[in-house]
This record gives C-alpha cells, sequence and structure tokens, in this order.
C-alpha cells in the first residue's frame, strides 16, 4: 500500500522524492522537474562535480555502485564528492585543512602539523525537577533531548565553525540528575556493545541495536559536523544471578561510562568507570574488568576515563603508559575540595605530573559544588572556567600541541644534618599534617612527616599583616572519601592566626611573594605539582616546575597554596569502600541537602 501510494504521489508532483542531489532545488515544469544546483555541483540532478579540482584525488569504483558517497569513503571528516563520467561511479574528496590523501587518510602527524583544535564543554545541566520519579523510555528521550541532546549539537556547530577537531562533553550531562536511585536513572541507560568486538556506525546503522536513540544522535552529531567526539552517559547489561553471584536483584548491571566517536559517526571506544564514587553506587555499579579505552586520531593517541578514576593506578596510570597516550578526553562532576582537589588547578598538576594533555569538561552545578572544566597541557592552563563562575555553560577552546612536553621526575635527596622542625599538627580532609611556620620577611623553612621531609626557600614582596602561611607534610595511608596512599608538601594560607585555620577552605588572600621554591624527597616518581591564586585560580606561567622543584618569582593575584601531591599506588589499599543501601540512601540524601558536607566527599551516618 506504502508503495503504491509514493507512486502515486510521485506522478502527481515529481518533485517530491526530491530527484535533486547535493542540496539542488527542484522546481516542478509540466509533468516533469528542474534542478537548480547548488554552486560546484552540475549535471540534470546536480550529480556531478567539474573536475577542474587539481588539488583533489579521483578514485574508480565498481560501475554497479549507484551512489560512491554512499558509505562515507573520505576520512577524518573530508567531505565526498560524486562524479559520473561515461557511466563510471567516481568519487572525488575534498580534505579538511592539515589532511592529504585520496580518501584524507593522510593526518597531521604525517603532514607536518603539530597542533590540534580542542574543545571542552562546560555544562549547566538541566535535571528533572522532581529526580525521584521514574520515567518512561519515550519520556526519558524527550527530556534528555531537549535539555542534553540540542544543546549538544549547538555546541558542536560552533566548534566545527571555529575549526575544533575534537570536542568533550561532561559525566552525567546526559542523566536526570546526580545521585539518583537505579531504577529512576534505568529508562535513560543504553546498551553499548563493545568496539574492539563489534563495527557500529549508528548514524547510518539506527536500527541494529534497539533502544540506542542517545547514540544514534552522538553519531550524527560527530558525523554531520566532522569531528571527534566524546561524552558520558549510563550503559546497561543484563546478568543473572544463577551463573552470576554479584549480579543486582534487578538483574541488570548499570554503568557509568564514556565513549568515543569519530567524524564518520563510527563508535570507537567505550569505557565503564571502574572507580565509582561512593555515592554513586546509589546510581551505578562498579565495572569489574579494568577497560582501557585508547583510541588513534590523525593528530596523536587519545584516552578516556572518568572523574574519580584519575586518582588511581588503573586504568589512568596503566593507560597512559601502556599505549603512550598524548592526549586524555576527561568527562567529569568533580566536586571542588581546597586547598588542593579544587577542579582546575589538580586537573593541571595531572597534565603536567604525567605530561600529558588534558581535555576536562565538567559539570557547571555551584549549588553542589560541582565546577571547573579547562584545556590543559603540561606546566600549561590553556583555557579554564572559574568555579566561582555563578551560573551558565560555555564552550572552552583552545589550540594544543599534538606531542606534549615532557618533563620527567628527578629523586630529590635532603642532607641528613638538614634541619627541620614541626611547629604544630592539625588535620586537612581528615589527614594530620605536621606544619612548620614560614616567619619574618624571607627564610628558609623545612618539615617532616614519616620518611617524607618537605623544604621552601622564600621571600615574602608584600605581607598582610593578617595572613599567616605554613608549610606542611603529610606521608600515609587517605581515608575520607576514598583510600589511597599519598604523600603531601603544601605551603598554605591560613584562615586567620590561629592555627586551627589552617586547612581550612579559603578563596582569597592579598600576600605575595617574591620568591618561592619548594621541594620534597618524595619516595615515588607520581607528583602532581599545583598552584593555585586569590579566586581559587590555577597560576599557569608563574611558576616553572623541572621535575624536582616548584619555584616561583612572584604572582600577580595573592598566593592560596603551592602543593605537591604525590601518590604511592603500591601501597594503596585494596577493600573498597561499602555501604549498605538503606544508609547509602540517607547519605545521598544529606549530601544533596547540605553540599559542604557532599563537598567533603564520605558522609558519616549516625
Amino acid at each position: 500500500m506504502f508503495y503504491a501510494i509514493l507512486e502515486e504521489e510521485t506522478r502527481a508532483n515529481p518533485c517530491s522524492v526530491n530527484p535533486c542531489q547535493n542540496g539542488g532545488l527542484c522546481v516542478v515544469k509540466g509533468n516533469s522537474f528542474t534542478c537548480h544546483c547548488r554552486r560546484s555541483y552540475t549535471g540534470p540532478t546536480c550529480q556531478e562535480v567539474p573536475l577542474q579540482q587539481p588539488e583533489l584525488g579521483v578514485l574508480k569504483l565498481r560501475r554497479s555502485q549507484i551512489n560512491p558517497c554512499r558509505y562515507d569513503p573520505c576520512m577524518n571528516g573530508g567531505t565526498c564528492y560524486a562524479i559520473n563520467i561515461a557511466g563510471r561511479g567516481l568519487f572525488t574528496c575534498q580534505c579538511r585543512r592539515g589532511y592529504t590523501g585520496k580518501r584524507c587518510e593522510n593526518g597531521v602527524t604525517t603532514g607536518g602539523k603539530k597542533t590540534y583544535k580542542a574543545a571542552v564543554f562546560d555544562f549547566q545541566p538541566n535535571f528533572m525537577d522532581d529526580t525521584k520519579q521514574v520515567l518512561t523510555r519515550p519520556e526519558a528521550i524527550k527530556h534528555l533531548t531537549v535539555s542534553s541532546l540540542n544543546i549538544f549539537e549547538s555546541q558542536c556547530r560552533r566548534a566545527r565553525r571555529q575549526g575544533v577537531d575534537i570536542i568533550v562533553f561532561p559525566e552525567y550531562g546526559l542523566a536526570p540528575g546526580v545521585l539518583v536511585e537505579r531504577d529512576v536513572m534505568y529508562p535513560f541507560l543504553e546498551a553499548i556493545p563493545d568496539p574492539q568486538k563489534v563495527k557500529w556506525n549508528p548514524c547510518l546503522q539506527p536500527k541494529r541495536f534497539p533502544d540506542t536513540e542517545f547514540q544514534h544522535r552522538l553519531s550524527c552529531m560527530a558525523r554531520k559536523y566532522k569531528l571527534y567526539l566524546v561524552a558520558n552517559m549510563g550503559s546497561v547489561e543484563p546478568c543473572s544471578a544463577a551463573n552470576d553471584t554479584d549480579c543486582p536483584n534487578d538483574s541488570r548491571y548499570q554503568y557509568n561510562t564514556n565513549l568515543a566517536f569519530d567524524p564518520r559517526g563510527l563508535l570507537i571506544t567505550r569505557y565503564r568507570k571502574h572507580h565509582t564514587f561512593y555515592l554513586e553506587l546509589i546510581s551505578y555499579d562498579t565495572a569489574k574488568m579494568v577497560d582501557h579505552a585508547a583510541f588513534k586520531t590523525p593528530f596523536g593517541n587519545f584516552g578516556t576515563f572518568i572523574c574519580f578514576d584519575i586518582l588511581f593506578q588503573e586504568p589512568s596510570i596503566s593507560l597512559i603508559e601502556k599505549w603512550n597516550l598524548d592526549s586524555i578526553a576527561f568527562p567529569t562532576a568533580w566536586v571542588n575540595v581546597l586547598p588542593f582537589f579544587s577542579a582546575a588547578p589538580f586537573h593541571g598538576s595531572f597534565s603536567t605530573g604525567k605530561s600529558i594533555n588534558f581535555l576536562a569538561s565538567n559539570l557547571h552545578a555551584p549549588s553542589i559544588k560541582i565546577t571547573g572544566s579547562g584545556i590543559y597541557t603540561p606546566g600549561k592552563t590553556h583555557v579554564y572556567r572559574n568555579p566561582r563562575v555563578k551560573s551558565g555553560s560555555k564552550l572552552l577552546i583552545s589550540t594544543v600541541d599534538i606531542k606534549p612536553k615532557q618533563i620527567p621526575y628527578k629523586k630529590v635527596t635532603f642532607p641528613r644534618n638538614m634541619k627541620t622542625k614541626t611547629v604544630f599538627s592539625s588535620k586537612i580532609f581528615g589527614d594530620t599534617y605536621n606544619f612548620a611556620e614560614l616567619p619574618g620577611k624571607k627564610g628558609v623553612a623545612a618539615v617532616c612527616h614519616g620518611d617524607l621531609c618537605c623544604r621552601v626557600a622564600y621571600k615574602y614582596k608584600t605581607k598582610a599583616t593578617d595572613e599567616f602561611y605554613v608549610l606542611g607534610a603529610f606521608d600515609g595511608l587517605h581515608e575520607m572519601e576514598g583510600t589511597y596512599y599519598i604523600q603531601m608538601c603544601l605551603l598554605v594560607k591560613c584562615g586567620n592566626k590561629s592555627r586551627s585555620s589552617c586547612g581550612k577552605e579559603l578563596t582569597e588572600a592579598t600576600t605575595r611573594f617574591r620568591y618561592l621554591s619548594v621541594t620534597g624527597n618524595f619516595s615515588t616518581p607520581y607528583v602532581y605539582p599545583s598552584m593555585v591564586t586569590a579566586g581559587v585560580n590555577p597560576s599557569s606561567g608563574e611558576y616553572t616546575y623541572n621535575g624536582q622543584s616548584m619555584v616561583s618569582h612572584g604572582t600577580k593575584k595573592g598566593l592560596l597554596s603551592m602543593t605537591f601531591l604525590a601518590r604511592k599506588y603500591n601501597l594503596d589499599a585494596k577493600k573498597k569502600m561499602k555501604r549498605s543501601n538503606k544508609y547509602l540512601k540517607m547519605d545521598v540524601e544529606r549530601a544533596l541537602a547540605n553540599p559542604a558536607a557532599f563537598q567533603r566527599g564520605f558522609l558519616s551516618v549516625a
């Protein structure tokens, strides 16, 4: 019946099936039609492109192939043009800047280009008003289409206009809310196949797997705007208690998942979060196996992991070292914790410590302390969004070197007779530090804790009379929002003249130093340096790091902190934090009701 209707409509209106190709305009002319072609197209149906394009290659295909551009033979975002010569199906590829070859297969790394353009989206989410309401699947699709997907597409369009090569979207960007119960999250989940086992282009094959509307839309964004695209969403995998003792009671695993698409729309990698943040367990399960999600582009080797994963050896460190990565795409919903776990400074320190480009896309939800996106390279913050910005989303774009600068760690050995002094001890983020004061106008101070000693040489430029600075050291197992072994050298401003105020969360400072040099004798090469100035701004270009010391010859703003965070992954506790479902729900409710408590991580329940 459908075909009969179509045939009748075609006889009545020859333009109803749009016979004009490549965007041509069909105009009815009697019982026939005429095509008004766009510039650079010719032929009765605009099917031909003039061959006066000597820079473009022309490839011969099988004569039986009607439209040689149908399967997108041009790589790396190249545009395919069909050519009809003597009935033969030919095509030509017009390559994007920086790409060459008949199929645009030769990328910037072989073409001599040394940079690429990256974008991260700092996204103020439009979560559901009632995050306890369970929607149907059609309702979930409708909600995310309006609240997220349409917005994501507009950002892809903007990125494309500015020549962006890769765009990253945040964790929970395609979710009904943060910390919602499993049943509320479920309608927003999709089964995501393993790209290592299944080659799939959701945009071209939308019906191959059922209920994959979100993947279809993301794939089509990547394809339409010719971008590499990294996004985060929830995935679901069925299980049975009959052959899996860990299978949840609802017979499904729910994972916090990253996925990446190439400029053709092909799904090229999938990553399931391995270190699920404690409170997230109300929504998601922790993946048993560690996914190493890496993908190659013409502008370097990329990897991806999620938020809390950054603090652990698996997958972050192993992935970077095993696959010789150049860049990390990092969707996150990062909760800022001062003085050393604020998003921009810490992500920049990871970039420097691991000598890797770092593209961090964060949610912008100040009410629950989740803020701060940025693009970082070793020793440099290219662009970031200050966590104190109150509202609105923003696309951050920067040009990045394909091969990041390498800053190898150099072990420090202090003399045995080095004078150290512990003036007092105090807690920061649950850990007890030893502290030494920085008296006078200039001097040298040192302090030890366990096997770690920290040293600072300093000279004040302008010192506020009501501001007080100390050098702290900690060497031990951190047990707050997680359990992991750290060594810390921390120069920090105290809240006031009281020693108990040292380590409190501060955002402003007026004291500036003429000179600062901080060093620690860390027993691990995994050392991450950072410097934070007034307004919680990551300092870029105001200090240098040579693999041993952080040295500053002055800052434009007052100093909040200068920090070395070192990780001894081999001493991490193997036991992960667990909580009964009853208390987990109570913790989540308290966290969302009290962002200050949420900011501190683990919440005890009386």
